[in-house]
Formats: C-alpha cells, structure tokens, sequence
C-alpha cells in the first residue's frame, strides 16, 4: 500500500504542476526535490525538508516577481482531518523559513519567498462544507517569519481546472489575448462623514 500511495502523491503533483503551468505560473527546479533543514534540525533529526514543487509568478499588486512553494495531497476525504491540515501547514511553515537560507532554492531563484499553496484534493468522496468546518478548526501559532498561505480543495481546483478550459476556448476563437490587472491603490482614500 505505501509504493501505491507514492505513486498516487507523484501523481497529483505532476497534475498539480500542470495546472499551475496553465495559470501562468513558472516552476523553477523539478518535482519532488530537498532543501537543507536550517532551523529544524532537532525536531527534523537531520532530515531535509521535501519540496513538492516551486513556482515564480508576477504579483501584479507588488508589481513584482513572487516565489511560491506548492504542497502537494492526494488523501481519501475521510483522512483530510483538522489534525492532519494542521501538520501540513506546520509542514509548510517550517519549510519556508529554511527555504529563505537554502543555496538550493537561492540557485533557482531570486524572488521574496512569503507564500506557499496547498493543493489538497480528495481522490473519492467529497464534501465541500465537511472541508470547509475541518479547516475552520484548525488554529495557527505564529511563526518568526511571516508567510501566505492558501488553501485549494476538490472546490478550487475544478474553478480553476474550468478556468483553464474557458481560457483555452477564448484563445482558439481570438487573435490575441493577454489579462490586464486592474491599479490597485495601496492606501484607501478616506471618506468624511
């Protein structure tokens, strides 16, 4: 059973990476690499961290290049606890702040590394509401380093899989087409009362 869930994880990130490649974003380095563990090194017992895949993309309201680590699950419903999101995002957590000092990542690129996305689909049943009280249960301690993180389900990951797919349409019927990102102030104005 474990050579069979490895092939299911290896699986989902190539398809995880996939999408991401249609929306746009930039995978730097390969699937499945480690990193140094720089500040873990006694809980992690000398263990590197895994990186399931990482991603340039253009933050339009930074006007800036962005480094994005992607985790990547692949679990039956009933296995995508409160507990086990939470080790995921401590997972996570933990791996962005030795991702800031890695000469591996350093060598692959130059971006501010402050966000990190899990894609957690569940390969049989699912219940969009289940997931959403699951992940309302799960609380955060603060970390050293201030960091981003997103969370997609089955939910998401069809609105973008649908995304692509209209996107796709749109170019097949038109001459060109290019996304113009709005100007975003980064104050708002004040309105008197």
């Amino acid at each position: 059973m474990p050579e069979n869930q490895n092939e299911t994880g290896n699986y989902w990130t190539k398809e995880s990476v996939a999408i991401l490649k249609q929306l746009g974003w930039i995978q730097k380095g390969s699937n499945n690499f480690d990193i140094e563990c720089t500040h873990h090194l006694d809980a992690r017992k000398g263990k590197p961290h895994g990186v399931d895949s990482f991603f340039e993309y253009y933050d339009p309201y930074c006007k800036s290049k962005q480094g994005i680590l992607v985790e990547s699950k692949n679990w039956q419903f009933q296995s995508i606890t409160s507990s086990n999101i939470k080790n995921w995002i401590k997972q996570i957590t933990d791996c962005l702040e030795c991702m800031q000092l890695s000469a591996t990542i350093q060598d692959l690129s130059s971006t501010p590394i402050q966000n990190a996305i899990l894609m957690c689909w569940a390969n049989d049943t699912y219940d969009y509401k289940q997931f959403k009280e699951r992940l309302n249960k799960v609380s955060i301690v603060s970390k050293k380093y201030p960091c981003n993180i997103f969370i997609a389900s089955n939910y998401e990951i069809l609105q973008w899989c649908s995304l692509i797919n209209t996107i796709n349409s749109l170019k097949a019927k038109s001459k060109s087409f290019r996304f113009i990102y709005p100007n975003v102030p980064k104050t708002r104005p004040r309105h008197k009362r």
